[in-house]
């Protein structure tokens, strides 16, 4: 399965997983090939555990999205 892959709304899989998020999000965080993508993205879920995960194997804190959102405005945005 391609946890990369979209629907029409622009949510991926992961979306719609119930369970531990953070086992969950770590899982699907090693399958993604871009450090930086996977924090984005466990950031979204608000699974902090991944969060750290991705920041101690390199990624960017400051990045920000393709629309200019920092990591705490996505955070926000998701309610976490």
């Amino acid at each position: 399965a391609n946890p990369m892959i979209t629907d029409k709304n622009g949510k991926r899989p992961y979306h719609y997983v119930s369970g531990n998020k953070d086992i969950i999000a770590l899982d699907i965080a090693a399958s993604y090939s871009n450090i930086n993508l996977a924090l984005q993205d466990c950031t979204i879920m608000g699974a902090v555990a991944c969060v750290q995960h991705a920041l101690n194997n390199g990624g960017n804190i400051n990045m920000r999205n393709a629309s200019g959102d920092t990591l705490l405005i996505l955070a926000t945005k998701n309610q976490h």
